[in-house]
């Protein structure tokens, strides 16, 4: 969804202050850290050599990460301001694998260069008036099942952001190739979070993943969250990179040889 450049200005400052409360309110590691610095050094691989020129010029600057001290609590989010928070946990989850770190990270980038926050929250407000419409006229007619009327677009909301979160992993996986990372370890990072729901399940010492998923004010788009309605589920997105591997492999070829 497009925004008006006012409103898009307005997204990006409210993504800032919110950027600005979670360091603020957050123990960041520090800079000098190595946990830090592999970090940096990834996404900085992904931005230069993974990004081509066209996309560098659009206007949208060189995402800024910040790692935050977190063990227990999977997070990762970016936001359109060009900002990405990243919890220590993840690194942990991956046993500080660059490979399987470009993956994750380069899913964030790719929600930023194809505005996904924006997007979200323009078709948030749009389903919210048609909500609010549907509930005026389930007032009106009367035997109508007005429930179904209101959860119809919450639906459509539910598998937009889906379309939203492929598009991420589709592109972020052609990014890891394009830098040289192995895009078949965007796939081994699903398969290790469908090892992981089932880990939950049974194990007394969870990962704790969030509730929430895109914020409908648009501030940010979260990685992983513990609902499939506005993330694909984890076996099919295991399927559509299988699927897309061996186009990013001739890319992954292309750029090792380099």
């Amino acid at each position: 969804m497009i925004l008006w450049p006012w409103e898009e200005q307005e997204l990006v400052q409210k993504a800032k202050e919110s950027v600005e409360m979670v360091i603020g309110s957050e123990a960041l590691v520090p800079s000098d850290d190595p946990r830090t610095q592999l970090l940096e050094q990834v996404c900085h691989r992904l931005w230069q050599q993974g990004i081509s020129e066209k996309d560098k010029n659009n206007g949208i600057k060189e995402p800024t990460v910040y790692l935050i001290d977190n063990e227990e609590l999977l997070d990762g989010v970016s936001y359109p301001c060009s900002a990405i928070t990243l919890t220590t946990c993840w690194l942990r989850l991956i046993d500080y694998d660059e490979n399987l770190l470009a993956a994750v990270v380069a899913h964030e980038i790719a929600h930023i260069l194809q505005n996904h926050a924006s997007e979200f929250y323009g078709m948030s407000f749009i389903i919210k008036v048609v909500t609010k419409l549907g509930e005026m006229i389930g007032n009106i007619i009367p035997g109508l099942d007005k429930e179904r009327v209101q959860q119809r677009p919450i639906l459509f909301l539910q598998e937009h952001s889906q379309k939203l979160e492929k598009e991420a992993d589709i592109l972020g996986q052609e990014i890891m190739a394009r830098a040289g990372y192995d895009p078949a370890k965007a796939i081994e990072l699903w398969e290790l979070m469908v090892a992981l729901e089932e880990t939950n399940k049974s194990s007394l010492e969870q990962v704790q993943i969030p509730k929430s998923s895109h914020d409908e004010e648009g501030r940010g788009i979260r990685h992983v969250s513990d609902t499939f309605r506005y993330h694909p589920l984890k076996e099919h997105r295991v399927k559509y990179l299988t699927e897309n591997l061996l186009q990013t492999q001739n890319l992954y070829d292309k750029a090792v040889k380099l």
